[in-house]
């Protein structure tokens, strides 16, 4: 496979395809630093067909992950702000060409990252439908889990969890 837009490190779970697309969960570097949120999933089509609490689709996501790809995501306090930081590779199946990417969240709110300089927006539209439609098509499908934030900037702690089935999302200040 060759890899553009950054560097594939080591691979994780199990690989799953959606359409033209091979979704391979890995820890991967993207290229640049001027990185910027493509598409979020609340405005995708898929995204919009999920229902949960503001500011918690991260929480859904990140209970769809483990049902999906067959690995448990890890929080890094590192990121602050922020309950993923998850690399994929999205491989062409017709060319074994693989562009990496990030599945990450700005206060629960999640969108995908791609290296800068990256793909065209046709080839970053057409991973980010398939990857949203891919993790928004079972919705019971989801793993309980806990995890709280610190969010230094306004002294709150960020709740985000799914308990049987549930996503919840709460804050409470100091």
């Amino acid at each position: 496979m060759r890899i553009a837009f950054g560097n594939l490190i080591d691979t994780k779970g199990h690989p799953v395809g959606a359409a033209e697309w091979q979704f391979v969960p890995a820890d991967v570097e993207l290229e640049g630093n001027g990185w910027t949120v493509f598409s979020k999933f609340r405005d995708s089509p898929p995204g919009q067909t999920v229902s949960c609490p503001p500011n918690a689709d991260a929480a859904f996501l990140r209970a769809r992950v483990p049902r999906v790809f067959g690995y448990t995501p890890i929080y890094d306090e590192a990121n602050e702000k922020c309950l993923m930081w998850e690399g994929f590779v999205a491989v062409d199946r017709s060319s074994e060409f693989g562009i990496p990417f990030l599945l990450t969240d700005n206060y629960g709110e999640s969108g995908l990252l791609f290296g800068d300089p990256g793909p065209d927006d046709p080839r970053k539209s057409s991973i980010a439908e398939s990857f949203w439609g891919l993790l928004a098509a079972d919705r019971m499908g989801v793993e309980d889990f806990e995890q709280s934030i610190y969010h230094y900037g306004c002294g709150a702690t960020l709740y985000f969890a799914c308990k049987n089935g549930e996503i919840l999302y709460w804050e409470e200040a100091e």
